[in-house]
């Protein structure tokens, strides 16, 4: 029996059609939740771990901004000395701090020392930093958004004249009463509150090093010079300096008086007489 033409190209029944029409919508919505939840994957990754970063860099910057801390009071054209390290929970910024070791690679017109303070502004922790250690005006500061979600910051000071971390004593503001102004202390407690990481706490302790004042000395050479080294020298003892050139003038004196060649000799021996 022969079939047909029409029957031999007989094509796909309405039933088949739709059958194919529902595995590939199966297929495609697999797809498509398999993509949606990759991308909000990778999307909730990236969102972790630009969140540490921002921790981590916040650590960073802070336990570099303490340790290069300089024990110096600033003191502005007008208005009382700033101390080199303040903290006041009740001011705008709870930290601020005097530091040095700033790399200028660019040599711009700038010494290596400024002016750091940490706010929390609608639980955005912020840092800004002058350039100009003089500077009262929030609006000169340059500012640097380190976190987001911030509940709220709590610090303690331990006082310089702690002996431990056990027997303190801590303080919440500093400087404390009865501490001179370039003073620091010896060691910061920080306690970061966060919505998502909880109680984060870090204690990071201060090298107190030795105050300094930039006093240009003038030095007087041999040939009575005045000659200014621009450097902080260690004073030195004048009366031992001195001793010996009163001695040679003495001897000069007695030489020339006397009319004699030791004079000569003196010349010829580099200064000492000969006996």
């Amino acid at each position: 029996m022969k079939c047909s033409p029409l029957s031999a190209h007989r094509g796909f029944t309405l039933i088949e059609v739709l059958i194919a029409i529902v595995i590939m919508a199966i297929i495609a919505t697999l797809t498509g939740q398999a993509l949606h939840t990759a991308t909000t994957s990778s999307e909730a990754t990236n969102d972790a771990v630009k969140r540490l970063n921002s921790v981590d860099r916040t650590w960073t910057l802070l336990e570099a901004d303490l340790r290069n801390a300089i024990p110096r009071a600033i003191v502005p054209s007008m208005g009382e000395p700033i101390a080199p390290l303040i903290a006041n929970r009740s001011s705008d910024y709870w930290l601020r701090v005097f530091r040095g070791g700033v790399v200028n690679p660019l040599h711009a017109p700038r010494s290596e020392l400024v002016r750091i303070g940490y706010r929390l502004t609608d639980n955005v922790l912020w840092r800004d930093t002058w350039v100009n250690i003089a500077s009262l005006d929030e609006r000169d500061a340059l500012k640097q958004k380190l976190m987001v979600d911030v509940k709220d910051i709590v610090i303690r000071v331990l006082s310089n004249s702690a002996t431990s971390l056990a027997a303190g004593p801590w303080v919440q503001d500093w400087p404390a009463s009865g501490v001179q102004a370039n003073t620091l202390p010896r060691a910061l407690e920080v306690t970061i509150q966060t919505e998502d990481y909880g109680e984060m706490k870090r204690l990071f302790p201060i090298l107190a090093g030795e105050d300094f004042i930039y006093v240009p000395r003038v030095v007087q050479n041999n040939n009575g010079n005045k000659n200014n080294n621009g450097r902080n020298n260690a004073p030195q003892d004048n009366n031992s300096n001195n001793e010996p050139n009163q001695d040679n003038s003495s001897q000069d004196n007695s030489n020339n008086s006397s009319g004699d060649d030791s004079s000569s000799q003196q010349d010829n021996g580099g200064g000492v007489p000969n006996e």
